[in-house]
C-alpha cells in the first residue's frame, strides 16, 4: 500500500482545539496523463502488469485475451472483498458509535440533574456546553442512509457474479445425471472429427497428389513406347525401351 504520512498538512490547513479541519486531497506529481491519454509515472513496485512485456505478449493473440480476463476475474474478486470488509467495519462502527451517543446523553442528562440547583451544566461551561451531536445513526440519519447504498451495492456486485455459471447450472439442472455420458460422447465426437479433418485435409490430398503424378509418368512412358521415337536409351524391358522421366521430355526438340 502507499504510505501515507498523517502530520502531513497544506501549509492553508491549521488545526485549533475546537475544531478538526479535513485534510485536503493531494494528487501524486509524478502521475501524469499522456497525450492520448494513458497514465505515466506510475511506481514499478504499484504497476500489476509491464507494459513491455504486455507488448510482446500481444504478439500471440490468444494469450493477452485469456491473461486479461484473469486479471479482470482478480480485481471484481478484490472489490467485493474491499465492499464487504468495509460494510463489516462501518456496521461495527456504527453500532459502537450509536451506544456511545446514546450514553452521551444519559450521561448529560444525569449531570443536569445533579446540578439543576446551579443552573445545570451549561452554566457551569458556558457557550463551550452547546455542542451539538448529529444522530446520523438514526434509521433516518445520513450513515444509516449510506450504509444502506453500501449494501446495496453489495448485494448488486454478488448477484453479478458468476453469470456465466447460470448457463451450466441450467444445463446441469436440465441433464442431470446425463451430464458425464455426454460430456464423454461429446470428447469422442470432437476426436473424431478432429481425425477426419486431418485425414481430408491434409492426408487425402497428399496421396491424390502422389497417385496424380505417378498416373502422369505412366501415361508419358506408354506415349513414348507408342510412338516409337528412339531416344538412345540401352535398357530395355520385355523388347521395349525405357522411356525418359518427365524432367527429361522437356529437352527433345
Amino acid at each position: 500500500m502507499v504510505d501515507w504520512d498523517p502530520d502531513d498538512e497544506t501549509p492553508s490547513q491549521h488545526v485549533t482545539p475546537r475544531y478538526r479541519v479535513k485534510r485536503a486531497y493531494k494528487p501524486d506529481p509524478n502521475v501524469i496523463i499522456d497525450a492520448i491519454g494513458q497514465p505515466r509515472g506510475i511506481p514499478h513496485e504499484f504497476k500489476a502488469r509491464d507494459e513491455v512485456k504486455s507488448g510482446f505478449e500481444s504478439i500471440f493473440v490468444w494469450i493477452t485475451p485469456n491473461k486479461n480476463a484473469e486479471w479482470i476475474n482478480y480485481i471484481y474478486y478484490n472489490q467485493q472483498r474491499f465492499i464487504n470488509y468495509t460494510d463489516d467495519a462501518l456496521m461495527a462502527l456504527g453500532e459502537q458509535l450509536k451506544y456511545t451517543s446514546k450514553m452521551t446523553w444519559q450521561n448529560r442528562q444525569a449531570l443536569n440533574w445533579l446540578l439543576a440547583e446551579k443552573g445545570g451544566v451549561c452554566v457551569m461551561f458556558g457557550t463551550d456546553c452547546c455542542t451539538f451531536i448529529p444522530n446520523n445513526t438514526a434509521p433516518d440519519g445520513s450513515f444509516t442512509k449510506a450504509m444502506n447504498k453500501l449494501k446495496n451495492l453489495r448485494t448488486e456486485v454478488t448477484v453479478n457474479a458468476g453469470r456465466d455459471k447460470k448457463f451450466g447450472e441450467w444445463f446441469d439442472s436440465l441433464i442431470g445425471s446425463w451430464k458425464e455420458w455426454l460430456v464423454k460422447v461429446g470428447v469422442i465426437a470432437a476426436v473424431a472429427v478432429g481425425i477426419f479433418v486431418l485425414l481430408f485435409c491434409c492426408v487425402l490430398p497428399f496421396l491424390r497428389s502422389m497417385m496424380a503424378g505417378a498416373a502422369a509418368k505412366q501415361m508419358v512412358n506408354i506415349s513414348v513406347k507408342q510412338s516409337g521415337v528412339d531416344i538412345g536409351c540401352t535398357t530395355t524391358t520385355r523388347g521395349y525401351p525405357i522411356g525418359p522421366g518427365l524432367d527429361e521430355l522437356d529437352e527433345f526438340p
